[in-house]
């Protein structure tokens, strides 16, 4: 089973691009090296619980919601953002194969990513019509129950929490702030603007359930 899970990844890739401005996006082959290379000893797992084998169950869970994702694809065009974050996971991955060890920062990536495909599949099952469109998320700063103007809003895709060259910003200032993203799985927070520069916590959110649109809230600093 595992077997013909392997070979679908290495051609999933094929249906997932966006006219000829962006070419075949390679989480599958990125996924099924990195999965191979676990179990053969060629990436080594270290230092993490449980283990090779969740590592493992990790990288099939993530086949399944690519297994259901590549059929929705098929015959229809991928918009570039969604094309663009799915390029994302798949260079994760890859980084991780190249770096050829899985210690607990790798692990937790894998998961982010797990989660971040989960969420995908999710969406494109409750609204398959529009299973790879964009979802406006509007945000709301609020403070002791007060909702609150003027801060910035950033985010992140939470496989990259560590790398801040790959924070962004809402367009506009709060409150509220929109912006339009590909459904998935985030960290998010407030900064004020007001010269102190303080932020508010980093909160994941989950994008993702069928809505095209979707309100929520963040702490004002």
């Amino acid at each position: 089973m595992r077997m013909l899970a392997l070979t679908f990844m290495l051609f999933w890739c094929s249906s997932f691009a966006y006219g000829q401005d962006i070419g075949s996006v390679d989480i599958v082959g990125g996924a099924a090296m990195l999965m191979s290379d676990v179990a053969h000893g060629r990436v080594k797992v270290r230092r993490i619980s449980p283990g090779v084998a969740q590592v493992k169950a990790l990288l099939d869970e993530s086949n399944v919601h690519l297994t259901l994702l590549s059929e929705l694809s098929k015959n229809r065009n991928v918009p570039r953002p969604y094309a663009e974050s799915i390029a994302e996971d798949a260079a994760i991955l890859q980084d991780i194969r190249k770096h050829g060890i899985i210690g607990q920062p790798q692990y937790e990536q894998i998961k982010a990513v797990n989660a971040d495909l989960r969420i995908k599949a999710d969406h494109a099952e409750m609204a398959p019509e529009a299973a790879f469109d964009t979802i406006e998320i509007v945000v709301h700063t609020r403070k002791n129950g007060q909702e609150l103007g003027n801060y910035q809003i950033w985010y992140v895709k939470e496989a990259y929490r560590n790398d801040a060259s790959k924070y962004q910003t809402f367009d506009r200032f709060s409150s509220p702030a929109s912006r339009k993203m590909p459904p998935g799985k985030y960290l998010m927070w407030a900064q004020a603007t007001d010269g102190s520069k303080a932020m508010g916590e980093k909160t994941p959110k989950e994008f993702g359930d069928g809505q095209a649109k979707v309100e929520t809230d963040l702490g004002a600093p």
